[in-house]
């Protein structure tokens, strides 16, 4: 007896032949050198740094992955970048640092087509823009005088900063509003008084700056201290005013709103008998 079976016929292009013959299980050599941040660079001042990565694959790399992360990605996550498969790849590309200054550590990894993911290389550079605050430095005054600033308030939506210097000499008694973005608002303010020390406080209503005036006097050690109020918006409220007169050695070093009144406190100094200086706050 004769039994015949009929199977079915696959058919094969050359390329599935070749796919079945062989499979691509080896990931891309990570041949990135191991100081490729910033070439090599121990410190930067920006968050933004260059990497300068490579691999090799036998059939191709198709993908690079850089984070501050050292958990090896899956091909299939999100944060691959794409490149033209290529058996040797290498380039500079572009990475943006986390904020916050400090020691950052950026991983980099990449993959070939069959989803093979190489081993990581890892550099380090530490991260200084030269605040531990949020977001980047900002200028607030920028004549060519030399200008400083010991005291700042509050309002609830900018902040006063009392200052000395303006474009005309760095001893004015100055203030600048600066908005929670670091932006200023309005025009500097000047009092047109050149002073020590501007301190500024707020009351919930209005800023208060105070300053040691140095107009006039010719013993810089015994100054009147001068007052004037500002507004949210900037502009002086009223006209200056004494606070208190010259008579001793004094230096005025703050002042605060206790809910009803300002209160300020200063150094004042007297000599004794043996012409040695003494102060009390």
């Amino acid at each position: 007896m004769l039994f015949v079976f009929l199977l079915p016929l696959v058919l094969m292009s050359c390329g599935d032949k070749d796919k079945l013959l062989s499979t691509d299980t080896t990931a891309p050599a990570n041949t990135t050198a191991s100081n490729f941040i910033d070439s090599g660079a121990s410190s930067t001042s920006s968050t933004t740094v260059t990497l300068a990565i490579s691999a090799t694959d036998s059939v191709g790399v198709t993908g690079y992955y850089a984070s501050e992360t050292s958990t090896t990605p899956a091909a299939s996550a999100t944060g691959w970048t794409s490149v033209t498969s290529t058996t040797s790849y290498s380039a500079d590309v572009s990475f943006t640092l986390s904020s916050g200054d400090g020691t950052k550590t950026v991983d980099v990894w990449f993959k070939d087509a069959a989803g093979n993911v190489s081993a990581s290389a890892n550099d380090t550079i530490t991260l200084s823009t030269g605040s531990s605050g949020i977001g980047t430095k900002f200028p607030i005054a920028t004549t060519t005088q030399k200008e400083i600033g010991l005291s700042a308030a509050f309002d609830g939506t900018n902040y006063l900063v009392g200052m000395n210097g303006d474009s005309v000499s760095h001893a004015n008694a100055t203030a600048q509003l600066v908005s929670l973005s670091g932006s200023k608002v309005g025009s500097l303010l000047s009092t047109g008084r050149t002073a020590g020390a501007v301190l500024v406080a707020f009351d919930g209503t209005n800023y208060l700056m105070v300053w040691d005036d140095t107009v006039g006097v010719t013993d810089m050690n015994q100054k009147t201290m001068y007052g004037q109020f500002v507004s949210t918006s900037g502009t002086n409220v009223g006209s200056m005013f004494q606070i208190s007169s010259g008579a001793t050695v004094s230096h005025i070093s703050g002042v605060a709103f206790d809910g009803t009144n300002y209160k300020h406190l200063r150094n004042e100094c007297r000599f004794d008998v043996t012409n040695q200086q003494r102060c009390d706050s």
